[in-house]
This record gives structure tokens, sequence and C-alpha cells, in this order.
């Protein structure tokens, strides 16, 4: 949407994503985001990004972890 309308997302960020963190999260993102008032929006997505584990990582460690199975020849 911010795309779409040309707004300037590395300046209006901060008022705008508390709204798509969503409940579970508004705790941890009071105190780590919006508790540095001088936090550059680059910073805040390292943060952001660390914190909420990516959908590729989580796929990698599920495959990961199937790779794992004990297997019929394999005893403990």
């Amino acid at each position: 949407m911010f795309r779409l309308q040309n707004v300037d997302v590395k300046k209006f960020w901060k008022g705008n994503l508390a709204n798509v963190i969503g409940t579970e999260n508004a705790d941890w993102y009071a105190d780590t985001i919006e508790a540095d008032q001088d936090m550059s929006y680059e910073a805040a997505k390292r943060i952001i990004t660390s914190h909420f584990e990516s959908p590729s990582k989580a796929i990698n460690m599920l495959a990961k972890l199937v790779a794992l199975k004990q297997k019929n020849e394999e005893s403990v």
C-alpha cells in the first residue's frame, strides 16, 4: 500500500508499524522498537527480522529434522 501511494516508508515507518505487529507481540515491540525514539528504519528492520523467524528458515529446519529421522536399519 505504501509503495502504491508513493509513501516514503523510511520516513513514516514508525507510526504505522505497530498496526501490523499484532497483539501477541505488542509488549515486545513497545520494549524494543518504540522504546528507542532515535531508532532508524534499517536498525528496526534488522531487529524485527531477527526476532521473527523467516519462513524459508523454518522450512529448511523442518527438512533437516525430517532427514534426521531414524531409519529402519538403525537402532537406538
